[in-house]
């Protein structure tokens, strides 16, 4: 029998945190922001992710979940979180954040290496597939992430599932060049590519939550509100570094809000900004409204839901304000760190380490998701894409097909 929230425990999983201290620019006023009392399994989820990033796909150059400065993305928005819970669901956000872009660097980078290993070994160069090897320790992690959920609960993890699935098909049909014309178009991609309800998703898992068909119905307009202002305030905090990103390639239009204010209105990024950041505030506030409003009709069950929507939205704005995947002068790195270090990088959110009750650190496992086991030792650190958690197509394919080869299994 899975665990359910309930009102006594609610907030026994976190403690609460001034939003104030956090320069959010007027974004998530009124919302209040929580931190999960078991942030140091956060770090070791995202920790074992980067290593087995490291040891299976390539070299990490992007940060991911870790934040030292505000804390752990799943920390700050998955407060309510079961405690059991919430290592597999920040490897498998730090998967997420890793995995765009994150493929083909590190494919370049594997193949550099290996062209300056066929100066003396020109057989290495003909033999070893760097491509293949990315894609295939991918999707090995896609296996281990589908059957660390499954092993917790089949139950909600299938709802995960279906979550990304969702995501693949929406960000695989769009053109990425062809610049979106209004702003309803853009959040129905948004919400999707974003991962805002990929998040939802594991913060039912987290919870030990899943919504019947009339449950989602009743939600549905306060979801939409939540979803909305998530991607936004996504959109606001990533966009420089994005923009910078854009500037380099040979991309013909962002999927960003700040650029499309620019482009719909022919305004300046002072501007665009101060647009998008109204934009998202009216999606909060119009949370803030639906949630009061219905807070007399609802279940317990869904009051638990909403409100735990609620503190996604101060949570991704209180992490926004100085991840170093956003923001890149905060410089996570020591001088004296290797490349393979620079990789791993990890930088612990949390005081301390996750303990097991022998004293040894803990490592996620699919086949006891609470054994003991060593865990790599050597420094980590780094970001769902550089900005949000959107998705290479051929390789989240596979990510179905390793779902399809277990349930035939």
């Amino acid at each position: 029998m899975n665990p359910k929230p309930t009102s006594s425990t609610m907030h026994t999983s976190s403690y609460a945190v001034d939003i104030q201290h956090h320069d959010t620019e007027g974004l998530a006023h009124g919302f209040q922001l929580r931190r999960h009392n078991n942030e140091s399994e956060a770090d070791e989820g995202s920790r074992e992710a980067r290593t087995d990033w490291v040891d299976n796909v390539g070299p990490i150059d992007v940060a991911g979940c870790c934040n030292p400065y505000s804390g752990h993305f799943a920390a700050l928005t998955l407060p309510t979180c079961l405690p059991e819970r919430l290592r597999i669901i920040s490897y498998i956000f730090e998967y997420a954040f890793l995995h765009d872009g994150v493929m083909e660097s590190a494919t370049k980078a594997i193949e550099q290496q290996q062209q300056q290993q066929a100066t003396d070994n020109d057989f290495a160069t003909r033999s070893f597939d760097p491509a293949t090897k990315a894609k295939a320790g991918s999707k090995k992690m896609q296996a281990k992430m589908v059957q660390g959920l499954t092993a917790i609960d089949p139950a909600c993890a299938q709802v995960c599932i279906e979550a990304w699935k969702e995501m693949v098909n929406t960000t695989s049909r769009r053109d990425k060049d062809k610049p979106f014309t209004s702003m309803d178009e853009y959040l129905e991609y948004r919400i999707i590519d974003t991962g805002a309800p990929f998040v939802d998703k594991h913060m039912c898992f987290g919870m030990g939550i899943i919504l019947d068909d009339n449950e989602i119905e009743q939600v549905r307009e306060i979801a939409h509100a939540a979803y909305a202002a998530l991607g936004l305030c996504n959109d606001y905090f990533s966009f420089d570094v994005e923009y910078n990103d854009f500037k380099r390639s040979n991309k013909k239009a962002m999927t960003n809000i700040v650029w499309l204010f620019m482009h719909w209105h022919g305004v300046d990024i002072t501007e665009a900004k101060r647009l998008a950041r109204t934009e998202t505030r009216l999606y909060e506030l119009k949370f803030l409204r639906l949630q009061q409003e219905a807070d007399h009709t609802l279940s317990l069950k869904l009051r638990h839901y909403v409100q735990g929507l609620a503190y996604q939205i101060a949570g991704n704005a209180a992490w926004s304000t100085d991840n170093p995947r956003y923001h890149l002068d905060r410089d996570i790195y020591q001088d004296d760190m290797t490349d393979f270090d620079r990789s791993l990088a990890c930088y612990h959110c949390s005081s301390k380490p996750a303990q097991s009750e022998s004293g040894h650190k803990k490592q996620f496992s699919t086949d006891d998701t609470t054994a003991a086991s060593s865990v790599h030792t050597r420094s980590s650190g780094t970001s769902p894409s550089r900005h949000s958690s959107r998705s290479s197509v051929s390789d989240d394919q596979d990510f179905q097909e390793v779902q399809v080869q277990k349930e035939e299994d």
